[in-house]
């Protein structure tokens, strides 16, 4: 519940773009006291909680993650949940501190041909060392993929990729980089390796952010539209 204020954001940009969406929350803690969360008072359509992905495990599945760990496992079930919904013809994730300024006409263009959509942090190299040490070497240590961001066609290939994660995510989602993981983001390196009919979507207006502004121009045109 520490970033349902950002979560409001997130849903209330969606809706404004994509109002025929269907949205949904995935929530892994428990309401703190003097707290009461009302959907019906939300733009998010639905909600999934922790419990009912883990069940009775949900306690000491929780109890072995931090809560960046604990909120970034529970991804791998709750894509396969929606993917499970008789009417889900694909799955769009996004992390709750990501507003969307403008409709994601590119997204939805490449899951028309592909079953799988990822974004890169990095679109052209660096250009000084400074920049090379907090942004090129970042994604080598954290992932190349913004994993904030994960787009499915529900199909064959993109239901053999959930599975995978979901069993990475159930057992090692957790920040280790002297191990090589970092929770779920990493794992998706391997993903155009492991994964037929993957899309890296190299479109500069997709996860900006300030890993990635040394090499990206943001603008405000007089009709107020963010480019």
């Amino acid at each position: 519940y520490s970033y349902l204020n950002r979560a409001r954001t997130l849903a209330e940009s969606c809706k404004r773009h994509h109002p025929d969406w269907v949205l949904w929350a995935v929530i892994t803690d428990k309401e703190p006291v003097g707290f009461s969360f009302d959907v019906e008072a939300e733009d998010f359509d639905r909600v999934i909680f922790a419990e009912d992905l883990y069940g009775d495990e949900t306690d000491s599945w929780l109890f072995k993650h931090d809560i960046v760990e604990a909120c970034t496992a529970v991804k791998g079930r709750a894509l396969k949940h929606l993917m499970a919904e008789p009417d889900a013809t694909s799955v769009i994730y996004f992390d709750p501190d990501i507003a969307i300024f403008n409709p994601v006409t590119t997204v939805l263009e490449a899951l028309e041909t592909h079953s799988i959509v990822l974004t890169p942090h990095q679109l052209d190299p660096d250009k000084t060392m400074l920049a090379v040490k907090d942004n090129e070497v970042t994604s080598l240590d954290y992932g190349s993929f913004n994993l904030g961001f994960l787009a499915v066609k529900n199909d064959a290939e993109a239901r053999r990729f959930a599975d995978w994660w979901t069993e990475r995510l159930d057992t090692l989602c957790y920040d280790r980089l002297d191990l090589g993981i970092f929770v779920d983001q990493k794992w998706c390196n391997l993903v155009p390796c492991l994964f037929e009919n993957v899309k890296v979507l190299r479109d500069p207006g997709c996860n900006v952010a300030s890993w990635n502004l040394s090499c990206r121009t943001v603008s405000i045109g007089s009709d107020g539209i963010i480019m």
